[in-house]
This record gives structure tokens, sequence and C-alpha cells, in this order.
């Protein structure tokens, strides 16, 4: 994909350039791309007014402009396009082309790993396992393996739906977060990290038409639903399914106990000639308990609870 990063930064690069004198020669070449490639503003009377070189003025009034991001967005979103197009350089290897399915596997994780917590959150969790599964990893094969130096709007459908995906995918890292192990959702987000961090390495490869750096981290950005699948595979399937906040409540339950089974458990535990059940009810090993003395322990039982 495209690098929206590219794009807001070359805006960030236009606006910081109000503090500059005009001077620095090694940036002009980033300026004329933003007003030229980009941002498409046009002004030569503006810079002569201002004694400014063209390519710097030109890129002043648009970066100034409070559609400047919406201008960077659109032109990204509509791309046909890749920084590889019609290049004789780039040879994807087979491999390149498999990883763009890790998006299936991801989801069909997802269905065979339900967690308990989906059953009452409002979060599509079915939906985006789906979506993973029928529309992202073909989507994905066809614009970045079979597609990558055309100009098709496939690559234009592929970045409207990895979008929102990415989006979905943080919104269920946030839903999931009280409910799985805090080690579990450690490495999830460090995944997520590692998947931002290699398709930011993976746009800029591609800004500067480096085939092999491209291959490399794009690899790594696919391999996440893969890194994702083994982390919650093993804390279902080895660690055991486990639900934090379901686990909570039932803490907070057991520590709701009626007053009169308390009182019968600190009866029983301090009879020393007896041994303690667990039931509020206390024994020896072969005589069980006189029926008298349960009739007592529970008079006393309700007598301190009707005096507190």
């Amino acid at each position: 994909m495209v690098n929206l990063v590219e794009c807001l930064v070359m805006a960030t690069s236009a606006a910081a350039a109000t503090g500059d004198d005009g001077n620095d020669t090694s940036m002009m070449g980033v300026y004329e791309d933003a007003s030229m490639g980009m941002l498409g503003v046009d002004d030569g009377a503006a810079a002569a007014a201002a004694g400014l070189p063209f390519e710097i003025s030109s890129a002043l009034p648009s970066a100034a402009s409070p559609d400047t991001v919406s201008q960077c967005l659109s032109t990204w979103l509509i791309k046909t396009h890749t920084h590889f197009h019609g290049s004789d350089d780039l040879h994807l290897p087979w491999y390149f082309g498999a990883l763009c399915w890790s998006y299936a596997v991801g989801g069909m994780m997802m269905l065979v790993v339900e967690p308990r917590w989906t059953k009452t959150s409002n979060f599509p969790y079915r939906c985006m396992a789906w979506m993973l599964i029928l529309l992202q990893s073909p989507l994905s094969f066809a614009a970045d393996y079979l597609s990558m130096t055309d100009d098709t709007y496939i690559h234009t459908v592929d970045r409207l739906l990895a979008c929102p995906m990415m989006v979905f995918e943080l919104c269920k890292a946030l839903t999931m977060m009280p409910h799985v192990r805090w080690g579990t959702f450690g490495l999830y987000m460090a995944s997520v990290a590692v998947a931002i961090g290699s398709f930011v390495k993976s746009s800029q490869a591609q800004e500067h038409v480096d085939a092999d750096a491209f291959i490399f981290w794009h690899n790594c950005w696919h391999v996440y639903p893969l890194l994702v699948s083994v982390v919650m595979g093993f804390d279902y399937f080895v660690l055991g399914e486990y639900d934090r906040e379901a686990a909570r409540e039932v803490d907070v339950a057991k520590t709701r106990r009626p007053l009169s089974a308390v009182v019968m458990e600190q009866a029983a535990r301090s009879t020393p000639s007896r041994g303690y059940m667990g039931d509020g009810i206390s024994s020896t090993t072969s005589t069980p308990l006189r029926r008298s003395t349960r009739l007592r322990l529970r008079t006393n039982a309700h007598a301190v609870a009707a005096s507190s």
C-alpha cells in the first residue's frame, strides 16, 4: 500500500517551512515534490511578492489551508498505483504472495478460538473474521502480489478495506483487554507494535523504490496475523480458556457469603477435636457431628445475624 505517513509528513514539512529563511537548498526537492506532485499549488506571484523560492512558497498556502490534510488523504486513498508502477526491478518471491493469505489464517483462528467475551460484547467479532477470510486476503494477494507494478483500482479497494480493518483490530484489542491474561494482552500489543513499525518501514522502502527492503518489511507486516494467532492459540489451547473479568466476578461472589455460614465455619474451626469439612459442618474422621450440636451452632449463627 502507498504510504499514508508520507502524505502527512509532506504536509507537516511544508508547514514547518514557515520558519526557514529559504536558503536551505537541500530540501528543495522535497518542497518541489510536495507542491507539484501532491499539493498541486501554483502561485508564482506569491513567491515573487514574498521573496521566497517558488518551491517553498507554493507549498505554504496549501499547508496553511484547513483542506491540506483532507487533500492528502483523498490523494492517498484514490491512488491507483504504487511507487513501483512500471518497474522492472521488482521481482516478488513466491512466499511474498503466500503471506498475503495470512489474513485468512488469522480469520480462521479467530473462529476456532472464539473467547467467551464475544458472547456478551457488541464487537463484530465473527464479522471481522469472515471479512479477513473472504475479502482482505484475496484483495491483498491481488494488489500486493499480482498487481504491484500495475495501475489498477485494486490498490484503491485494498487500501479502503485495510484502513477500517486496522481500526477494527485496535478496537478488538481494547475490547479484549479486561478479559484476557495480562501476559497475553502484552504479547498481543507487542505484535501490533511490530506490525505498525514494519508497515512504516515498508512504506519508506517503497518511497525510495528499494525492492529488497520493501519485500522484507512488507513480509513482516503480513506476518502479523500469524503472530497474534500463535499468541491467542497458545493462550487458549496450552494455558487454558480463561476470562479475567468472569474470574473476578466469581471471586467477588465468593466473598459475599451469608453471615450464618461464616459463623458456623469459625465455630467448626475453633473445635480442636473435630475436622473441618469446608461446608459449615464439622465432623470427626469416623463419627458425624451430633444433631444437637448442629442445632446449637445454627441457633448461634441466627442469633449473631439478628443482633447485627
